[in-house]
């Protein structure tokens, strides 16, 4: 679902600017709170203490007009948050290493309750996706998440490993074909892309080269 999340957001800034890409923020090795990607020029900083208003960067409410629409609670306030915490709790690269060497793509009962160890998905899913979303804090850390535009870049590093994924194991395929929920079954159409033609579905999105991009790194993989 986010790999296609993705695309279509990336072909829709490229109507705008052809030249326009999604880039990912390597957070195995990015990891200071003062550089990249939470410069002024790319992401903004972190929030104040107060309040976690974030005050500096293009997103910021004061300077780039991103007032927050869409909310988790009818108070939340209008501006982006931030709570960023300290370096050490980012996802370590012995952590993503093990998780690329899941074998199984995915495992019984296909959800929350899956155990990691015997599945890739939920491991990457349940450790450094949901570890980074927590570290941003602030709209990250809710179901709002995609007010942050740090959002895309985490997302397309998650893409990134599941693409690495998917090259250290050719032999393994999309689990489940079927008995997990409505949109997650390999042939399901997934929302809110159930009208188009041909349906957006699991198994549509499994090769991203098939979709029109790859990463910066992939010979070396």
């Amino acid at each position: 679902w986010h790999r296609y999340y993705l695309r279509h957001l990336e072909l829709d800034l490229q109507q705008i600017d052809p030249s326009e890409t999604i880039p990912y923020w390597d957070w195995i090795h990015d990891r200071a709170t003062t550089a990249a990607p939470w410069t002024n020029n790319l992401m903004g900083g972190d929030g104040r203490q107060r309040d976690g208003k974030v005050t500096t960067g293009p997103f910021a409410y004061s300077t780039g007009n991103w007032p927050i629409v869409v909310k988790d609670f009818p108070r939340q306030p209008d501006f982006l948050t931030r709570r960023l915490s300290v370096p050490r709790f980012l996802p370590l690269r012995q952590e993503v290493l093990w998780i690329l060497r899941r074998v199984r793509y995915d495992a019984r009962p296909w959800n929350f309750g899956t155990n990691p160890r015997e599945s890739f998905r939920a491991a990457l899913e349940m450790g450094p996706h949901n570890m980074v979303h927590i570290w941003v804090g602030g709209n990250m850390a809710g179901a709002g998440s995609p007010n942050d535009p740090v959002f895309f870049l985490h997302h397309a590093m998650v893409d990134r490993l599941w693409a690495k994924w998917q090259k250290v194991h050719p032999a393994d395929r999309y689990k489940p074909k079927t008995g997990a929920l409505r949109g997650h079954n390999l042939d399901d159409p997934m929302w809110p892309w159930r009208t188009e033609q041909p349906p957006v579905t699991p198994r549509s999105v499994l090769h991203h080269h098939a979709l029109g991009y790859r990463y910066d790194d992939e010979r070396r993989w």
